[in-house]
């Protein structure tokens, strides 16, 4: 996604926003799954976190992971994360309404969802994503 941002800069806004979170240690946790390879192959933990109940705790956690995401991006070669972001609010209405969980991706033109992505993760194709804003985008 950093890539394509980089991409359309100035033809094309980009936002990311952090619902609720999927998979917490006080819900369905991600086990041997959980996080961030390192540089030891293991993975660092990075969703072994409770659900946050504030919306505090919320901005909070969605600030640490793109944080954590950012460095792991550059770690591997890959831009670092330059997108901004906000977070939903505690009634997930932003979630609910753009059926976002886990997470998806949606191109908006003048107010219009454009495109829709898949559920996520194993359904997030980047290539489908760009060939939307090259039609969108181009004069």
């Amino acid at each position: 996604m950093s890539l394509l941002a980089a991409e359309f800069r100035g033809k094309a806004d980009f936002l990311l926003v952090g619902c609720t979170e999927n998979h917490t240690s006080d819900d369905i946790p991600f086990g041997k799954n959980n996080g961030f390879p390192g540089a030891d192959g293991e993975n660092n933990g990075r969703w072994n976190i409770p659900q946050p109940k504030t919306l505090q705790e919320r901005i909070d956690s969605v600030a640490s992971f793109y944080s954590d995401f950012s460095d792991y991006l550059v770690s591997t070669g890959e831009p670092k994360l330059d997108i901004p972001w906000v977070v939903d609010g505690m009634g997930n209405e932003v979630g609910d309404t753009y059926r976002a969980y886990p997470f998806r991706n949606y191109v908006v033109k003048d107010g219009v969802v454009v495109f829709q992505g898949g559920h996520g993760p194993m359904a997030q194709v980047t290539d489908h994503i760009k060939a939307c804003l090259e039609t969108e985008t181009s004069p």
